[in-house]
């Protein structure tokens, strides 16, 4: 009888070891657990478009790192769930963090000039002073021709007659993809025609969109050079330098001709040498990297193809437009035309002629 009490104590004794055991082991599998945490950003609303990543919302972690790659995409607004992955000395946790992406910024409207003056008469479109319509997350808006905007879209509205004189104002509505709307007016003041006006017109510049139009149809005179030629090469150095980041030679083979300089470069079977009818003059055109059509097959080519709207540059001759441009294919020679017009070109897959309504006689 004695031996079995023993063996029974024995056992109730192996019994609560092992049990005490267990408790330990739970209790540090709880406080391991729960040790670990992420400490978030006191809002869980990010705009939309921004460059928000996930981990820009962590504050910080204990217990262990993270060792997944959480993604947040904004470009669509709404709830979302971003997975975070702790782990710790032999345990991994899943916290999940709720955010919302919301579309907080109305659409901006620039104008060229806050005040326009045009002879009676003139040939003028009132989307001529608008210089950009942009959406924070979207990007550039299309112009519709109606009296209320669509989503993604702005219109125009004003009682303006160019053919009577008087100041008008004109206002420009915006709406963006996600119901978010804007309204910016600029001033259209309508003068008698002047002697000088009437000179004008003899050797006017087609600008429309606030782009000015270099064709076989549309010459310059000889004394025109656009006043966003700096800014043209402005933004050209930039393109250049994240080209060159990116290890692609973009150099400058030609740039800014005036059209003097032009009469000694004519070429009797190139239309567009002769002067006042290339785009160089403008101070907008340039030509880099290697002026042959091969260029596009190249890696620094296709670079500038894929990149160069981002920067406010066309390829001004592409390969499926010859017929609308009526020059050959030039993927060598950009245009500065503005990010805004540029990326919609791009979108739409344009050149300028057809982004500006304009047709050419073949």
């Amino acid at each position: 009888m004695g031996k079995m009490k023993k063996k029974k104590r024995k056992t109730r004794r192996r019994y609560g070891i092992l049990l005490l055991v267990i408790v330990l082991v739970a209790g540090l599998f709880f406080v391991t657990w729960n040790a670990k945490q992420i400490v978030f950003a006191k809002s869980n609303v990010v705009e939309y478009g921004s460059d928000t990543q996930a981990m820009d919302l962590v504050k910080s972690v204990s217990g262990g790192t993270i060792v997944n790659n959480p993604q947040l995409d904004t470009t669509e607004v709404g709830e979302k769930r971003i997975i975070y992955k702790v782990k710790g000395w032999f345990l991994t946790k899943t916290i999940h963090h709720d955010i919302t992406v919301k579309d907080r910024k109305n659409p901006v409207i620039k104008f060229q000039d806050k005040k326009v003056s045009i002879a009676k008469g003139e040939d003028y479109a009132l989307y001529d002073n608008v210089k950009s319509v942009n959406d924070y997350g979207y990007g550039a808006l299309d112009y519709l021709s109606q009296k209320k905007p669509d989503r993604g879209t702005y219109t125009i509205q004003s009682n303006a007659n160019k053919h009577k004189k008087g100041s008008y104002k004109v206002t420009v509505y915006a709406k963006d993809m996600n119901g978010n709307t804007a309204k910016n007016s600029y001033i259209l003041k309508v003068r008698a025609k002047s002697v000088a006006d009437e000179e004008k017109d003899d050797a006017d510049v087609t600008i429309k969109k606030g782009q000015v139009l270099v064709n076989l149809d549309n010459p310059l005179d000889d004394t025109y050079k656009s006043e966003d030629a700096k800014k043209a090469k402005k933004a050209l150095a930039s393109l250049q330098e994240a080209a060159s980041d990116e290890g692609y030679d973009l150099s400058l083979l030609s740039g800014y001709r005036s059209y003097k300089e032009q009469e000694g470069l004519q070429q009797d079977q190139d239309p567009f040498s002769v002067p006042g009818y290339s785009e160089h003059q403008t101070g907008l055109a340039f030509d880099v990297g290697q002026s042959d059509e091969s260029f596009d097959e190249s890696e620094a080519g296709q670079w500038l193809a894929q990149n160069c709207a981002s920067f406010g540059f066309i390829i001004r001759y592409p390969a499926d437009k010859v017929e609308i441009t009526q020059h050959s294919y030039a993927p060598w020679h950009i245009r500065y035309v503005g990010k805004a017009a540029a990326q919609a070109m791009e979108k739409k897959n344009q050149c300028l002629e057809e982004y500006l309504g304009v047709s050419t006689n073949e």
